[in-house]
């Protein structure tokens, strides 16, 4: 039989060359092939020459108008395979130049034991890369950083969890003794990966010590560092530089005590920033030098927190309570952490005492520490006074109930003295007005 094909490309090679194939049978049915026989029909079949099935064939290739030039690869392998074989196959398509040979010898011609054994069997193994990559870290070596390598605990560029680094960081085990939660460190932003690159005798050490100096107690280092770790990070030359300040301004030592373990972070501001925040104190309600310091000894966190908390709390006395700003300046000189409240809850307490409770303006200015107590709690007992006819607020008057014993007291003593009732009956009372 012989089969006439039109003008194909042929994707063996490379490239796109049209050829004129002429298939003549042979006249010999192939009864046992050799394996390389087997991957060269099945890389036709795959390839499109599908007349061959199996029959010998004898391959003339003529190229139109030119000379015989024919490119035979040295092995053909399925594109099952690994990547490595047909890079390596394509490599030899490209190097392997025409030797003159007929097709029917290049046919007929066995691989040769070089080239037959490149080719993977089924059960084989194709690439061995572990025999290039496997390292033994028991063999003896003339580098030991290799055993360093795997010895040595990875660390991460951002950690999280300080946990599971305390047993290999001797830092971290001397801030554990010393009192350090590092369960609420690790969960401020940039801590733990800090401290990991921390040495705690170069970094730490002289750090704990200027605080302990500056009056913070030996045995309270440890929580101040659990309420700013930030201060670790910070130069002791700058620390120094912000305790000279206060000094300079008439702070004394045990008031600069006082201040630094009131409000830890009054350390991590520059001098420039506590200075702008004293002045604007002293100009918000005109106080002199000493009393900005008795205010700020009083309440530190005046000077760490947002000026526009104590604004709005002052504007919200003056213009919606009807405080005058003389009376806003005892009030502030009598309790300055009443600046420190939400402003809702200053109107919600102002709002219930004076316009439920009928406390006057002038018995605010006497017991501005009111603004601090919890107003739910007021309300509960004034409920309870009033269904007793003990609700008496007037100092004037007989029976009188302080202000503050309605904030302060315990539920017995509030029951004891000023209800004069038992506790079992105050509680049944809060369960049926709540209900």
């Amino acid at each position: 039989m012989t089969c006439r094909s039109p003008l194909f490309g042929c994707r063996l090679f490379k490239g796109f060359f049209p050829y004129l194939c002429i298939c003549k049978s042979a006249p010999v049915p192939i009864v046992s092939k050799s394996k390389s026989q087997i991957l060269l029909i099945q890389q036709l079949h795959k390839h499109g020459f599908s007349g061959f099935e199996r029959a010998l064939v004898e391959h003339d290739f003529r190229k139109t108008g030119t000379k015989l030039k024919f490119v035979h690869p040295k092995r053909l392998i399925s594109e099952s395979k690994s990547d490595a074989f047909e890079r390596t196959a394509s490599g030899r398509l490209d190097n392997f130049e025409d030797d003159g040979l007929s097709s029917k010898s290049l046919l007929n011609t066995e691989l040769s034991s070089a080239d037959a054994s490149v080719i993977p069997e089924d059960e084989a193994e194709v690439w061995d890369q572990n025999q290039e990559l496997e390292i033994d870290i028991l063999e003896e070596t003339e580098n030991p950083k290799i055993l360093e390598h795997f010895a040595d605990i990875p660390l991460m560029p951002e950690t999280y969890t300080l946990a599971s680094y305390v047993d290999h960081s001797e830092t971290l085990q001397k801030l554990v003794r010393m009192g350090v939660d590092l369960s609420k460190v690790e969960s401020r932003k940039g801590v733990a990966t800090m401290l990991m690159k921390m040495d705690f005798d170069r970094d730490i050490k002289d750090k704990l010590a200027f605080l302990h100096h500056t009056g913070v107690p030996g045995e309270h280092l440890g929580s101040f560092v659990t309420k700013n770790p930030f201060i670790l990070g910070e130069d002791v030359r700058n620390l120094e530089a912000r305790v000279h300040y206060l000094h300079q301004k008439g702070f004394s030592e045990t008031a600069i005590s006082q201040i630094v373990c009131r409000a830890p972070y009054i350390l991590n501001f520059s001098v420039e920033r506590i200075d702008n925040k004293l002045g604007y104190f002293q100009q918000l309600l005109s106080f002199s030098d000493s009393k900005v310091r008795e205010i700020i000894t009083r309440c530190p966190k005046l000077v760490t927190m947002k000026v526009s908390r104590p604004k709005e709390n002052l504007f919200v006395l003056e213009f919606q309570c009807g405080f005058s700003k003389v009376a806003l300046r005892s009030m502030v000189l009598k309790e300055p952490a009443m600046l420190l409240r939400g402003k809702h809850r200053l109107i919600s307490t102002f709002d219930y005492l004076h316009n439920v409770m009928e406390i006057p303006h002038k018995m605010f200015l006497k017991s501005p520490e009111i603004f601090l107590g919890q107003v739910n709690r007021v309300k509960d007992r004034h409920k309870y006074l009033t269904l007793l006819g003990r609700n008496q607020y007037d100092p004037k008057e007989p029976g009188y109930v302080p202000l503050m014993s309605m904030f302060k007291l315990p539920d017995e003593v509030f029951c004891k003295d000023i209800a004069r009732t038992s506790l079992g009956e105050y509680e049944r009372f809060l369960k049926t007005s709540r209900s």
